[in-house]
């Protein structure tokens, strides 16, 4: 749980069940009956009344609850997949601002990973917007069971064997005597069935089982005769250690940012630090136990030493499901941009295709910069994908998605684009 100061009166409470608890420092609440509004009044008391948010949001990650310098409170709560805003004492989803089922997947794929998650945030006051990363995630990997044998009593050579799994049952009855040493007849037996035998020392030897799921709880008898004495001894081992594994795939770290002025989520960035932190209204974030400053350095797009592009991608997707054949891009701005057009694998084109028009391929044309669209480079006729490029198939798809991306580390913008396409006539 958290407690965030709201202002000099109300302190808010943010639990991890998705409960928000506002507590009023110095006042009372006069809770009117009927559905009538709740009216706060002064009173002595250093702690006064308490108000439960009507709606469930809270969070399991307090470094994502930040506030900004309007006494908004921002919060992401992993359990519901939700990125919320409280202002007063009512709450806001602001991942439903088209990014709904983005932050339902997400929140998804984390919750199947059993790595602590770590979503840290910041309000950065500057450019009006909240920014929130969540952590790379990896899977818990499996942690198979085991067990220890010791059977030291045991003149080497000089026994019979009954080895039996349970569930699997009798495995190996040996009814003559060993011609090699116990630790070689239980390599022998058990390896085939996926079992791991490690030698230790003498007769001291570890059995790890295949897999965590099914063998855990499962049991390795031994029935040994001594050829010394005539008597059998019984020995049975039970898996009860080790851990299962996480199923899915590793979280890969993202960050984005929601702009409360234009009420939308606008970017997603590419650093992804450990921690953030606000120096009036700067903003800090940490990599590796270092600390950065934000918007200081001379190269634009260069965070913690690493140079990324900017990278604006669109879906072209009017008429849907028409296939659209592409013919030409422009655009307008400063600095010189390159375009890639991609679709995704379908029954007429499964390899996919794509093409790239490099910032080179631009003209000057018309207070813009103009482009003929390049052949598919996927093409499989061709030997290399550059022989493809220039002479392949054209891209058709009933949903291409154009990125536009720039490499430079000074300031450029992108002002407008626009691309000319016909439409198949079988379609």
């Amino acid at each position: 749980r958290k407690l965030q100061r709201i202002n000099n009166d109300v302190l808010k409470v943010i639990f991890t069940n998705s409960v928000q608890l506002s507590i009023y420092v110095k006042q009372g609440i006069l809770r009117q009956g009927q559905g009538g509004e709740n009216l706060v009044s002064l009173t002595d008391s250093v702690i006064g009344d308490d108000h439960l948010i009507q709606r469930t949001l809270g969070g399991k990650n307090p470094e994502s609850v930040v506030i900004n310098d309007e006494g908004d409170i921002f919060g992401y709560d992993e359990n519901e997949g939700v990125v919320w805003l409280g202002a007063g004492n009512g709450l806001l989803q602001l991942s439903d601002v088209g990014m709904k089922t983005t932050f339902l997947n997400y929140a998804l794929h984390r919750r199947q990973l059993s790595t602590p998650s770590h979503a840290p945030a910041v309000y950065d006051l500057y450019n009006d917007y909240y920014m929130i990363t969540l952590g790379g995630m990896n899977p818990l990997q499996e942690v198979r069971p085991s067990v220890d044998i010791d059977i030291t009593n045991l003149p080497d050579l000089q026994f019979r064997l009954i080895v039996r799994l349970n569930p699997i049952g009798i495995i190996y009855f040996n009814n003559v005597v060993f011609n090699t040493s116990f630790y070689q007849m239980l390599l022998a037996i058990l390896t085939p069935y996926g079992y791991t035998v490690t030698f230790n020392s003498g007769f001291n030897f570890t059995v790890t089982a295949p897999a965590y799921a099914g063998y855990y709880g499962s049991t390795l008898f031994l029935s040994v005769q001594n050829l010394s004495t005539g008597n059998f001894d019984l020995y049975n081992y039970q898996f009860v250690n080790g851990s299962p594994g996480d199923i899915a795939s590793a979280f890969t770290p993202v960050t984005l940012a929601y702009s409360k002025r234009d009420k939308g989520w606008i970017t997603y960035f590419s650093f992804t630090p450990e921690m953030y932190g606000r120096l009036r209204s700067k903003v800090l974030s940490f990599v590796d136990g270092k600390l950065y400053l934000h918007g200081i350095n001379a190269l634009h797009n260069n965070f913690y030493g690493t140079q990324y592009d900017s990278r604006l991608r669109f879906v072209m997707n009017k008429d849907y499901p028409k296939v659209k054949v592409p013919l030409s891009v422009w655009y307008r701005g400063t600095g010189k941009w390159g375009t890639i057009i991609t679709n995704v694998p379908t029954a007429s084109y499964p390899y996919g295709q794509e093409t790239e028009m490099t910032e080179n391929h631009f003209l000057l044309e018309e207070d813009g910069y103009y482009s003929e669209v390049l052949k598919n480079r996927f093409d499989p006729r061709y030997p290399t994908t550059d022989q493809a490029w220039v002479n392949g198939e054209d891209i058709r798809g009933d949903a291409p998605e154009i990125e536009f991306y720039n490499k430079e580390t000074t300031a450029s913008r992108l002002d407008s684009t626009k691309t000319l396409y016909l439409y198949s006539e079988n379609s």
